[in-house]
């Protein structure tokens, strides 16, 4: 907080009421800066799954099931897939 202006003409950031009041905002600042990084690091894994995923379901790679319809092939699946996406499996 600002509390005034001195002789010289300069600004002084403390406020005698709030002597810690910069050194919480400073910590605020940096929390908000550790948080962010995080997000963006998170965001990054997310993508990286995302597109494990979509390999693995194009590519049929490590599947462990075999849906069977009606008539026709079976189908190889994934079982977390399956569960994470419908109600049925």
């Amino acid at each position: 907080m600002i509390h005034g202006q001195l002789g010289n003409g300069s600004i002084s950031s403390t406020n005698p009421l709030f002597p810690d009041a910069m050194q919480g905002m400073r910590d605020a600042w940096e929390q908000l800066k550790e948080m962010r990084n995080r997000e963006e690091e998170t965001n990054q894994r997310a993508a990286f799954l995302q597109q494990g995923f979509v390999l693995a379901w194009k590519e049929g790679i490590h599947t462990d099931i075999l849906v069977k319809p009606g008539t026709g092939a079976p189908i190889p699946a994934h079982k977390a897939i399956l569960v994470s996406s419908g109600l049925i499996f």
